[in-house]
């Protein structure tokens, strides 16, 4: 494969990716999002959701292989879950944007 066919290849399973549903559904999201609005942990969030950016899917591997242990403490689904929403990096823009939403609907009192 030249590396003319290798872009073309590259951009067809780019356009793939983008038209598929992400991983995540929106309903955790929003309520993910919540719960840090909540708590007045939106800046937090934000720094923390856009340093994970660039190692979200290491991040979800990780998860995947600690679920044996991590079944002790939380819930084996939601652990699972979060680490197939990892896989997806349209996931963390999700999460962000949603974030970002709730925080400006608050701050104009709505």
């Amino acid at each position: 494969m030249n590396s003319a066919q290798r872009a073309l290849h590259h951009e067809s399973a780019g356009e793939q990716s983008k038209s598929q549903e992400p991983a995540c559904a929106p309903e955790w999201v929003e309520a993910l999002a919540a719960r840090i609005c909540e708590r007045r942990l939106s800046a937090a969030a934000i720094f923390f959701f856009e340093s994970l950016r660039p190692l979200n899917f290491v991040a979800s591997q990780t998860m995947h292989a600690l679920a044996p242990l991590a079944s002790l403490f939380v819930e084996p689904e939601r652990w699972e879950q979060v680490a197939t929403a990892l896989e997806d990096r349209r996931t963390l823009e999700l999460i962000l944007e949603e974030i970002e939403r709730r925080e400006r609907e608050r701050s104009t009192g709505r």
